[in-house]
C-alpha cells in the first residue's frame, strides 16, 4: 500500500475540503426532491450515506479515481447528499491524475445524462432543475481541477526555466571571471610572457 505523507497545508486543505462537502449537503438538502410517502428509515440511511461519503473525502490523495468513480456511482443510485463529496473527488481527479483519467472519471459522470435528458419531460419540475444542476456542478468542479492543473504546470514551468536562468547566468560569470584570474599564459621555463619576444635590433656587419 502506498503511503501519502501530508504536510499541515495537506491536512488543513483535505479538512477543509470536507467540510466544504458537508456543508454543500446541508444547504442542498432542503432543494433535493423527495416523494413525500418515503420511509423516514430511508431517510435516514440517506442522510447516513452522505455523511460518510463526506468523511471519504480524507480518502481523496490516496485512491483519487476509485473514490470519484465510487462517489459517482452511489451518489447516482443511493444517496442524494454525495454530489459534494463527488465534486471533491471529480475536482482531485482533473487536478492531480493524468488525462486519459480525468476523461474516464468524466465518461462515468456524464454517462446517465442522455437518459436524463431524455426522461426530462416525463419528470416534474423540481426533479428537472436538479438533475440539471448536478451536471452542472460536476461540470464545474471537472473544469476548476483542469484549470488547477493548468496553473501549477505553467508555475512549474516559468520556476524551471528562471533556475535554468540563473545557472546559465552563474556559468558566464564565472568563465568571465577566469581569465582575468589567471592572467596570460607563461613559458615553463622563463618567467616572462610566452611568447618570447623576439629582438629587432639588426645585426652587426662582419
Amino acid at each position: 500500500m502506498r503511503r501519502i505523507h501530508r504536510t499541515r497545508r495537506d491536512w488543513a486543505a483535505d479538512l477543509g475540503l470536507m467540510l466544504f462537502a458537508a456543508c454543500f449537503a446541508a444547504a442542498s438538502s432542503d432543494s433535493i426532491p423527495i416523494e413525500k410517502d418515503l420511509d423516514p428509515l430511508w431517510l435516514t440511511v440517506d442522510q447516513v450515506i452522505g455523511g460518510l461519503g463526506c468523511a471519504t473525502v480524507l480518502l481523496r490523495r490516496r485512491w483519487p479515481v476509485t473514490l470519484a468513480v465510487a462517489l459517482l456511482l452511489a451518489g447516482s443510485e443511493l444517496s442524494h447528499y454525495l454530489t459534494g463529496p463527488a465534486m471533491v473527488a471529480v475536482f482531485t481527479v482533473a487536478a492531480t491524475r493524468p488525462w486519459r483519467a480525468t476523461a474516464w472519471v468524466a465518461a462515468v459522470a456524464f454517462v446517465p445524462l442522455p437518459a436524463s435528458l431524455w426522461q426530462l419531460p416525463e419528470v416534474s419540475g423540481d426533479r428537472k432543475s436538479s438533475a440539471l444542476t448536478y451536471f452542472a456542478l460536476i461540470a464545474g468542479a471537472i473544469g476548476w481541477g483542469l484549470f488547477r492543473r493548468s496553473r501549477q504546470q505553467l508555475i512549474a514551468s516559468l520556476r524551471e526555466r528562471a533556475e535554468l536562468a540563473e545557472a546559465d547566468a552563474e556559468l558566464r560569470a564565472e568563465r568571465a571571471r577566469r581569465p582575468s584570474a589567471t592572467g596570460p599564459p607563461t613559458s615553463p621555463r622563463c618567467s616572462g610572457p610566452w611568447p618570447p619576444r623576439t629582438s629587432t635590433r639588426p645585426a652587426a656587419p662582419r
